[in-house]
């Protein structure tokens, strides 16, 4: 391409403004979105949240992928906090180089236009796994509380295993056409003399492609795990209460009935915290997608990014409140957390600390234990 003005804003950012009738088979897909505040949320507040979202499910997955804490619920539970560790994490380097180092305002390099692109996609993809997860882990729990007999025996250990493979193997395949038709060129500009190299990435075909995309999002990603997750969180709260009248009228010598209610109404109530955090950042995100595919221009574009980079961060913060919903209801999670994170030193008295450490492992062996019938 020979140099000129279109070189000259092609490498400092500004061509898709100055010289769009030109080049009007390309898009800015290789140049990053420009938001109002986007130091303060993208390239502060967002790699800090993703860290700690990151040590906190991984911590999670610590305690629950041992062999005295699995039960049909926290493998569940494990994939759920995989899948949001993995969405958090992949775009940290992208957000501090774009928003924190303050080059969204220039057009991406080749290969860096590709990792900008795809660490959007495969993020969404593990988002995808995240809401798939989190429906299964309501429809589950509500199986258990409603059907106490035949639940344990329909929700059991493989077929956790079985839902979470299953999960982590269908939410790639919606973008797999994304993967396919998007197409990356490098091309060297001539600036003063200096050949720049920067990206161009073909329009040819994407906006058929994308609207199929959209469509498909809506549906399986946030319209049927929300609607889905609603009706099934009233139906598992209207169930419990009802559990709970009949366990007030059990006489003395069903104690026994009545503490492993109270383990199973616990857990659930921990389920139903973790199905609200979801819905109650996605029912926003749903409506929005909704009203953008009803009417594309309902919502100007600088209000849809900032509403976006707003909605991104709120997704973000509700992937790690998962963690503090376990430390403040599981008293078996705090237990084997502290025994998981003890740092023991050896002393005189190593005996008595192995003997206390010991029987921390046991507490959690007993704790375990109540929860594995769900």
């Amino acid at each position: 391409m020979s140099s000129g003005n279109s070189s000259s804003d092609l490498s400092t950012g500004n061509w898709m403004k100055h010289n769009m009738s030109s080049i009007a088979d390309y898009v800015s897909l290789c140049a990053p979105f420009q938001y109002l505040n986007s130091f303060t949320v993208y390239g502060l507040l967002f790699p800090i949240v993703s860290m700690v979202t990151v040590i906190t499910n991984c911590l999670i997955i610590s305690v629950f992928v041992e062999r005295r804490m699995r039960s049909p619920t926290t493998v569940l539970l494990t994939g759920l906090a995989a899948s949001d560790a993995i969405a958090a994490a992949i775009s940290v380097p992208l957000y501090i180089y774009l928003y924190g180092l303050g080059f969204e305002d220039r057009n991406l390099s080749y290969p860096m236009c590709i990792y900008h692109e795809y660490s959007y996609i495969i993020s969404n993809i593990f988002h995808t796994a995240s809401a798939w997860l989190t429906t299964t882990l309501g429809v589950q729990r509500y199986v258990v509380v409603a059907y106490p007999f035949r639940g344990p025996r329909l929700c059991t250990m493989q077929k956790s295993y079985t839902l979470v493979c299953i999960v982590f193997l269908a939410a790639p395949l919606i973008y797999i056409p994304t993967f396919l038709y998007r197409d990356f060129q490098e091309v060297k500009v001539d600036v003063n003399g200096t050949f720049v190299s920067t990206c161009y990435c073909p329009l040819s075909g994407v906006e058929v492609y994308d609207k199929i995309l959209v469509f498909l999002k809506s549906f399986l990603v946030k319209i049927i795990p929300c609607t889905t997750l609603i009706l099934v969180t009233f139906a598992l709260i209207r169930r419990l209460e009802i559990e709970t009248d009949r366990m007030l009228r059990l006489q003395a010598e069903s104690e026994g009935e009545r503490r492993d209610f109270r383990h199973i109404r616990r857990t659930s109530i921990m389920v139903a915290l973790i199905v609200i955090t979801f819905l109650l950042v996605e029912i926003p995100s749903t409506v929005k997608v909704i009203i953008t595919n009803l009417d594309s221009t309902a919502i100007d574009k600088e209000s849809d990014y900032t509403m976006s980079m707003y909605m991104n961060f709120s997704l973000l913060v509700s992937y790690h409140i998962n963690f503090w919903i376990y430390v403040s209801l599981s008293e078996h999670f705090r237990t084997c957390l502290r025994s998981l994170c003890s740092f023991r030193k050896k002393s005189p008295n190593h005996d008595h600390q192995t003997s206390l450490h010991s029987h921390v492992h046991t507490m959690c062996l007993t704790e375990h234990s109540k929860i594995t019938h769900n």
